[in-house]
């Protein structure tokens, strides 16, 4: 048991080097030291990322309009006050549903 504690290397379940506990992160939940050490665990990480690309903004096209982008002024003027106007109902909506649940209090 006291050589248990007093070693301070581990095996790495990757590469099978003995390593010191240093070479290995730590997880903050279990707080107990990673399996791999810190370059096998790198290496992982890197592979499964290749393997499961991310997914870019330029793979899906935009599901809403940006107003500011919009070229011609009147278009984009009937767009921000049709904004406005939504935004304002959805206020005014919220605002009844406050008052009729104080007013059923």
């Amino acid at each position: 048991m006291n050589q248990l504690l007093s070693n301070p290397t581990r095996i790495c379940g990757k590469c099978h080097q003995e390593l010191p506990c240093e070479a290995f992160y730590v997880s903050q939940k279990s707080q107990y030291r990673d399996c791999y050490c810190k370059k096998c665990r790198a290496e992982s990480s890197r592979l499964r990322r290749k393997q499961q690309p991310h997914s870019s903004i330029s793979d899906h096209p935009k599901a809403y309009l940006v107003i500011t982008l919009v070229k011609n002024r009147e278009v984009r003027i009937a767009l921000i006050r049709h904004a406005k106007q939504v935004v304002s109902e959805s206020i005014a909506r919220k605002r009844r549903r406050l008052k009729e649940e104080v007013m059923s209090d």
